[in-house]
């Protein structure tokens, strides 16, 4: 399906969250309006970076800047034509932005309808695919999970066999061997936190060793100054713009590291 403008105006607005608020209460919520989601769905609806009922995993104007080596347009430079590979570039973001849209949209718009559509197809891919074990896309597809599950749409996808292949995937993904986490966001380790933050997540049972001994580690590899290191870089291209991104990405694992040790904290059985 095409996207040009899809987000028009069937009904009076009274008459539309009335409607939406029967067949979908989840779509009454506070953020819904906020300046930054409608931006986002504007952007989304507008039909750029679309095609093939996917979002672009990269654009062309990311080669203007800055960048790591994965943001290069069209490909990184280590990427190669395999199963996995292109899938990873189909539905990373677009997994994620499907059920984005789901969550936020006017369930009454054709913008909807086209995000249903990409998100069951989306999850049908998942399901059948072999090998998929790339933690970003992987990611993507928890959060789609997420979105259907907090807006009340369970019941138009699979979601049985979604959260079982979820949970497998997920195992099959996170760096199982301790042995292997020698440093801290090592880029060659997927770490549990990348999938949960508390002991209720549906992922903890699987993963329950290994996200206790994340824990350990955090406390480990935490710096004098409270934050923790970077252990990768962008690649050899941007030397001097990757020592200020570097300092920007410690903020980020910061937050991260201690949301993840909060969560799983606070909920302590």
């Amino acid at each position: 399906m095409k996207l040009d403008r899809f987000r028009g105006q069937q009904q009076s607005k009274v008459d539309q969250d009335a409607d939406a608020q029967a067949r979908h209460p989840a779509k009454q919520r506070e953020d819904a309006d906020h300046p930054v989601i409608q931006g986002i769905l504007e952007y989304l609806s507008s039909g750029k970076e679309f095609e093939d009922n996917s979002w672009a995993h990269t654009i062309d104007t990311n080669n203007n800047y800055q960048h790591a080596d994965w943001w290069h347009y069209p490909y990184a430079s280590w990427w190669e034509d395999t199963p996995a590979n292109r899938f990873s570039t189909d539905y990373n973001p677009t997994a994620g932005l499907a059920g984005f849209i789901l969550y936020f949209e006017d369930p009454d718009t054709d913008f909807y309808d086209l995000a249903k559509e990409v998100a069951t197809e989306a999850i049908n891919q998942f399901l059948m695919i072999k090998d998929c074990k790339e933690m970003h896309v992987v990611a993507c597809f928890c959060r789609l999970y997420d979105y259907i599950a907090e807006a009340g749409l369970e019941a138009e996808f699979p979601m049985e066999a979604f959260e079982k292949r979820l949970k497998e995937v997920v195992f099959q993904t996170i760096t199982q061997d301790v042995n292997l986490y020698i440093t801290m966001w090592d880029v060659n380790i997927c770490r549990p936190s990348t999938f949960l933050r508390a002991k209720d997540s549906m992922y903890y049972e699987m993963n329950k060793n290994i996200a206790e001994f994340e824990l350990e580690f955090i406390a480990k590899t935490q710096l004098g100054d409270g934050s923790w290191e970077v252990t990768w870089e962008w690649g050899k291209s941007y030397p001097a713009a990757w020592g200020v991104a570097k300092n920007w990405w410690k903020s980020k694992i910061a937050i991260q590291n201690l949301l993840y040790w909060s969560g799983m904290m606070d909920s302590e059985e």
